[in-house]
């Protein structure tokens, strides 16, 4: 199996597992794999260098997982950084795994990030290149701007 195919697995798994109506609440998607294959395409990779990218709401970690098999089929050559972050601790091991997969192929760096995005955006000053997410579904009366570019 693949990275994204291990992923894909992984994802099914863990939506069996969960409650619906807890999902509902925290407003969880679990991306399908062609919706994550179509959200990797539109990211604009770059040459050389690196691809700093953001997950936010990471849940099991599909979307990461398909940019990192994008970037390794397209550009072998430019190092990746994810840093996935996520609030339910029912899905750290989930996440824990694929970023471990992630961080397997060669030049991809993962930093799991246990904790409310909100709040961890707040007191950090890392830069990204790209955040791939998902639209949130559902926030309690809470506006999230993302600045996005170099640093």
């Amino acid at each position: 199996m693949n990275l994204l195919e291990r992923a894909a697995a992984r994802r099914q798994v863990t939506l069996g597992s969960l409650d619906l109506a807890n999902q509902a609440e925290l407003g969880q998607f679990f991306t399908p794999t062609a919706v994550a294959r179509i959200m990797a395409d539109l990211v604009h990779l770059p040459a050389s260098g690196t691809l700093r990218v953001l997950d936010p709401g990471a849940g099991s970690g599909m979307l990461s997982a398909a940019v990192v098999d994008r970037v390794r089929r397209e550009r072998p050559d430019v190092q990746v950084s994810v840093t996935a972050v996520e609030l339910d601790q029912r899905l750290w091991p989930v996440l824990a795994d694929t970023l471990a997969d992630c961080a397997a192929e060669s030049g991809v760096r993962t930093s799991l990030v246990k904790s409310d995005f909100v709040q961890w955006a707040l007191h950090t000053d890392e830069r990204f290149d790209v955040v791939i997410q998902n639209p949130p579904y559902h926030k309690k009366g809470v506006s999230i701007l993302v600045p996005v570019g170099g640093g």
